[in-house]
């Protein structure tokens, strides 16, 4: 069906639009429902939420109506202690035109009727959009499909290790056959700036994002920013080429020596680069990079101490041991029992 009874959503990228809803009549507003479980991003939840609420304001009318929905009603308490009233699905009135799953601080929160809802969704051609964990839920979930997907970068490094040969891609939103998959955080108000976009006159969607403060809508198919990107600026090509290729080696032995002549430079120069913009060597860079992934691997999956060590670069799990506690104080192994003895797994 097209025409005006028909909602398209493109999220950013220009030229893919998809059907979102057939038969939706332009005297209701497009009703979108907001699935939360315990744990939920508040972030997420309030860039939805808030844009859509904006937007009625600045438009003078109900354009959008948003229902909290969850398993079970009643408050639902996000991961910062945030509370929403949610719906039970058996309850809801209709499958809405949108459905839009926030993330979580655990990484396996999407429970069977969740899952069922989604389905329902998809199957109704309401459009879908998951967030973050939500996103990288999804895509451990459909772990055999083709298509391109995305989730926050966080994530993803978890899931490269779960999933061999997996299609993630680093933009911040992917769309595939009324299925979108997005970074979340921050980026959420951008996508949900888009969203508007296919439904409001341009005055409103600049409007509506003035009001945030927020003077650049990034586009759903710009690529998300590297953990490591956001402390160099405008620094030295050099070191911005350096720490592009520890990111992409950070499960190899690559050697200082290796990097060098990768970056055409030399160890001494490299070197001083290093401690003039970081206050460290380049080895104790990559070291801590390694680190921070062993850190997320060992937080988030049930990967044996020696998976972990080969998955970021050290050679057996007692070099990997032997950074950890230098760093964090404690052994690997001390680090996951204290958090499944104190429940905090998920956290």
């Amino acid at each position: 069906m097209t025409g005006s009874n028909a909602i398209v959503a493109n999220l950013g990228f220009p030229g893919k639009e998809t059907k979102v809803r057939e038969s939706v009549s332009p005297q209701r507003p497009i009703a979108i429902d907001v699935l939360v479980q315990p744990g939920f991003v508040a972030t997420e939840v309030a860039s939805v939420v808030d844009t859509l609420r904006v937007c009625n304001r600045v438009s003078g009318r109900e354009l959008f109506r948003w229902t909290y929905c969850s398993t079970q009603e009643g408050g639902i308490e996000g991961a910062g202690g945030l509370c929403v009233n949610a719906v039970a699905f058996d309850d809801l009135p209709a499958v809405p035109d949108y459905l839009i799953v926030a993330g979580n601080r655990a990484h396996r929160f999407l429970d069977r009727p969740s899952l069922a809802r989604i389905r329902t969704a998809r199957q109704s051609h309401a459009k879908v959009i998951l967030l973050s964990e939500a996103a990288a839920e999804f895509i451990f979930q459909n772990r055999g499909a083709s298509c391109p997907m995305t989730t926050h970068w966080e994530n993803k490094s978890v899931l490269v290790e779960q999933l061999a040969g997996a299609d993630i891609s680093d933009r911040l939103v992917e769309s595939h056959d009324g299925t979108i998959t997005a970074a979340g955080m921050s980026a959420t108000l951008d996508m949900m700036l888009n969203l508007l976009s296919d439904h409001v006159a341009p005055v409103i969607v600049r409007t509506v994002s003035a009001i945030f403060l927020h003077d650049n809508i990034r586009p759903g198919d710009m690529l998300q920013i590297s953990p490591r990107s956001t402390t160099l600026g405008p620094f030295d090509p050099a070191l911005k080429t350096a720490i592009t290729v520890m990111e992409r080696n950070l499960d190899t032995d690559m050697s200082i020596a290796d990097l060098t002549r990768q970056v055409g430079i030399s160890p001494k120069a490299l070197e001083r680069k290093f401690r003039k913009a970081f206050d460290t060597t380049p080895y104790q860079f990559l070291i801590n990079m390694r680190l921070d992934k062993a850190l997320k691997l060992i937080d988030t999956t049930d990967l044996s101490l020696i998976e972990v060590a080969v998955s970021c670069g050290f050679t057996d799990a007692g070099h990997l041991a032997k950074h950890f506690k230098a760093r964090c104080g404690v052994s690997p192994t001390t680090f996951r029992k204290r958090k499944m003895h104190l429940g905090l797994q998920d956290a």
